[in-house]
């Protein structure tokens, strides 16, 4: 019992400190046609939102201001936003309510440069020991109301808004309103019986702030806060002060945030400095498993409908008089003359079934140990980060729902990632399970090999300046996964034109820009969408690891070199598929150039993409002609019934893909294949045209030999060299096919043809799989020789 409540203490101080609450805005519908300029579909303002979301504001952090942890698309065109919020009582301390405010709206002000636009007693929430702003992102990601068909987007307390704004509403929220929302926001707090204006036109016409006092019947002495009210409220927005000098009125210290982007940089792949009173969970794990442990769906959408407000409360609290103009019929709304209010009723989400959850797990789950290897030791975990059996038996999709299993192993990415490259080798063992989706970004540019100063190369490159591919690209993108909600919004787009040009740049004059670039630099433009250095660094490293010379100006010798491979790889595995699109004259040029040029992005969703790429991150440049063959290989019974047209048309709209299945079956072919088959730059390019057999080294047949595999060797060599070179133990000297046929034996690993490569393609011609070809002019190992006396034959 002790020790349970002691379990119970840990969990409920240290693991859930946040608590998460839901907004819903209603993104307005696009006017005019349904089609833009270049006839393709209008984006949809909700996904804009999502895209400045997810570009503007994900992962913004401060102390002083809520994190924004989702936004995601409902039904009819709403938007659903989870930040963090709290819900406890203010504090009398009103130097620290101050205190916190401005640091919170400095921050926003001076690092972020955006206005907060909504500020009043709504914005703010307190969490026990900081105040932060809510609602801070919402001006910024609906740019200021217009992507909700609306001039702006005010709070519902239109008493805090700064008069400026109320005479022109088509204007953007400036830094200089919200200082004025600042100074009535603390007089509110100051003299919380105060009754503001219902509409802050009435004040334009003081000329002063005391004016503005007098007629708000504030005649009491303001105490030490006077003079930042009185600056706040000047009716001039020129004369206004800006906010650093609302620190220097009060007399505190401006905050001396570290700017220098190098000295952010290079703490990138440093070991972190640990704080053994932390919260175990971060904000994103805990909303992450918030999700997972809710009983319905990932998020909280619509489950129990939206509040209905009454429609008495739906009148307007602000009506701006302006000259009447012709509607626009297509437009479902007039927005020069409509407010969007934010509303005021959150939905907060309960938390007790993640605490419950928590609860029911050995906390030692959320504390990974990591063992060193240093002088040779192997010594590691019990279980070395292993899952069990079962769940790792268990679909991909189930792995990343299952609860448990989820929060073992985002813990263990977390300390993996974070002492990377220190722990690489840990990062590669564990990948090789799987990796959760949390730490998805992280894991792929270790694996690359990502340095800090890999990702300043980004900020220096001119991603502005026009060039001749530009027209090409703003085709591409438009049409490059418009799926998928962040890569259709406008911000996605203008990701994806900068990475590319970034790219083509940085590798100029010996890369250029092929169509199907843009699929290629899609997942990770997903992944790192609001990193573009990150993601620019790590499309950079997966090219010149995976793709060496296919984005060359003459890239025809790399493509026929890798298609030949291809082909030899087919017909060393499945010799009657081979066959069969061999004599349809179907080759890997008419269907698998767009397999490999994009790394099957153009050919797979992203979801799957995602996890192929997995386990494709884990292996070498030979891996992919492995997926490529497994792709077949699921495909196999249909082809091996169709004609030439048959095979054009599944090969050009691929059926349901088990991508699952496909990896596994993927690494079972690159284990049983001898690694020189498959190896680019051994072999020279017109002797791979043609043949139709892999060819090996000899290197690879010795290996085999050593290993106990059992292989088959046809010895062509002329009697001289056998003399001088030695014969091989149990070789097979005959050249007729069916006497070698009759020399095989099933369940061997391969047949290997000295010095006749007409020979070995004769062999594949009649079906006899698993054979390579190999030239030999040297001496062969004692260990694969006959005695001086034998005469095998």
């Amino acid at each position: 019992m002790e020790l349970l409540a002691q379990q119970n203490f840990v969990i409920n101080k240290y693991f859930i400190k946040y608590n998460f609450a839901k907004i819903t805005l209603s993104a307005g519908n696009n006017c005019g046609d349904d089609c833009g300029s270049n006839g393709l579909p209008i984006t949809p303002n909700s996904i804009s939102i999502i895209g400045n979301f997810q570009s503007k504001v994900d992962s913004v952090q401060h102390p002083n201001i809520v994190q924004y942890v989702d936004c995601y698309r409902s039904k009819n065109e709403k938007v659903c936003l989870v930040f963090e919020y709290y819900d406890k009582t203010f504090g009398d301390d009103l130097d620290t309510f101050v205190n916190h405010l401005l640091h919170g709206l400095y921050f926003l002000h001076n690092d972020l440069k955006i206005a907060h636009g909504a500020i009043s007693p709504d914005s703010i929430v307190y969490d026990g020991k900081n105040y932060k702003w809510i609602h801070w992102a919402l001006n910024t990601i609906t740019e200021s109301g217009k992507l909700l068909n609306r001039s702006c987007l005010l709070s519902k307390n239109v008493g805090f808004v700064a008069p400026e704004r109320s005479i022109n509403l088509k204007n953007a929220p400036c830094r200089r309103s919200d200082i004025w929302s600042f100074g009535m926001l603390l007089l509110h707090r100051l003299y919380p019986t105060i009754r503001l204006p219902r509409n802050p036109v009435t004040l334009v016409a003081c000329k002063n702030a005391e004016e503005i006092l007098k007629k708000l019947n504030v005649l009491e002495t303001l105490e030490k806060y006077r003079d930042l009210i009185v600056a706040c409220l000047n009716p001039k927005p020129s004369e206004r002060p800006k906010i650093r000098d609302l620190f220097d009125i009060v007399g505190i210290d401006i905050p001396k945030r570290n700017t220098n982007k190098l000295q952010q940089l290079i703490l990138y792949d440093k070991i972190p400095d640990s704080n053994s009173d932390e919260c175990p969970l971060t904000i994103k794990e805990t909303y992450y498993f918030w999700c997972l442990s809710s009983t319905s769906t990932s998020r909280v959408k619509e489950s129990t409908g939206a509040k209905q407000t009454p429609p008495i409360l739906k009148l307007p609290s602000l009506v701006i008089l302006d000259s009447p103009k012709e509607s626009n019929e297509d437009c479902p709304s007039d927005t020069s003359l409509s407010i969007s209010f934010i509303s005021d009723s959150l939905e907060q989400l309960p938390m007790d079934n993640l605490k419950r959850r928590l609860n029911e797990l050995d906390p030692s789950v959320l504390f990974p140990v990591m063992f060193s290897r240093l002088n040779g030791s192997n010594r590691s975990p019990k279980n070395d980060h292993k899952p069990s059996a079962m769940v790792n038996n268990l679909p991909i999709v189930i792995r990343e729902s299952d609860f448990a299993y989820q929060v073992e192993r985002n813990l263990l990415f977390r300390r993996l990632t974070n002492e990377s490259p220190f722990l690489l080798n840990d990062l590669i063992r564990a990948s090789k399970i799987d990796i959760p989706p949390l730490y998805r970004a992280r894991t792929w540019a270790n694996i690359l090999g990502v340095k800090w100063n890999d990702l300043l190369v980004y900020d220096k490159i001119d991603k502005v300046t026009p060039t001749s591919t530009d027209r090409q690209i703003s085709v591409d993108i438009p049409r490059c996964h418009q799926y998928n909600d962040l890569l259709a919004s406008p911000q996605g787009h203008n990701k994806l034109t900068r990475i590319l040009k970034a790219w083509l740049r940085h590798n100029e004059p010996n890369y250029v820009y092929w169509q199907g670039l843009d699929s290629l630099s899609a997942p990770f433009v997903l992944l790192n969408f609001n990193d573009e250095a990150m993601a620019f660094a790590s499309f950079n490293a997966f090219i010149h690891k995976y793709l060496r010379g296919f984005f060359f100006k003459d890239n025809s010798s790399t493509i026929q070199e890798y298609l030949s491979l291809f082909s030899h790889l087919i017909a060393f595995h499945d010799v009657p598929l081979f066959n069969h699109l061999y004599q349809l004259n179907f080759t890997p040029e008419l269907y698998c150039i767009p397999w490999f040029l994009t790394m099957f992005t153009h050919v797979l969703p992203l979801y799957k993409i995602l996890h192929v790429w997995d386990t494709l991150l884990l292996g070498d440049e030979s891996f992919p002609l492995a997926i490529g063959l497994s792709l077949l290989i699921q495909l196999r019974d249909q082809l091996l019934g169709y004609s030439f047209n048959d095979c054009i048309l599944i090969s050009s709209d691929l059926p349901e893909i088990n991508v699952e299945l496909c990896v596994r079956d993927a690494i079972k072919l690159l284990n049983s294949t001898p690694p020189s088959a498959i190896k680019r730059g051994i072999f020279p390019l017109k002797d791979l045209l043609t043949e139709i057999c892999p060819r090996i080294e000899f290197e690879d047949l010795v290996d085999l030999y050593e290993s106990g595999e059992r292989v088959y060797i046809v010895d062509r060599r002329s009697e001289e060299e056998v003399l001088s070179h030695g014969m091989f133990k149990e070789s097979i000297r005959e050249c007729e096919i069916d006497l070698i046929k009759s020399c095989l034996k099933d369940d061997y690993y391969l047949v290997a043809v000295i010095n006749d490569l007409p020979l070995a393609s004769q062999l594949v011609l009649e079906s006899v799989p698993r054979v390579v070809s190999i030239l030999l002019d040297f001496k062969i190992p004692r260990s694969m020789c006959v005695a001086s006396n034998g005469t095998k034959s």
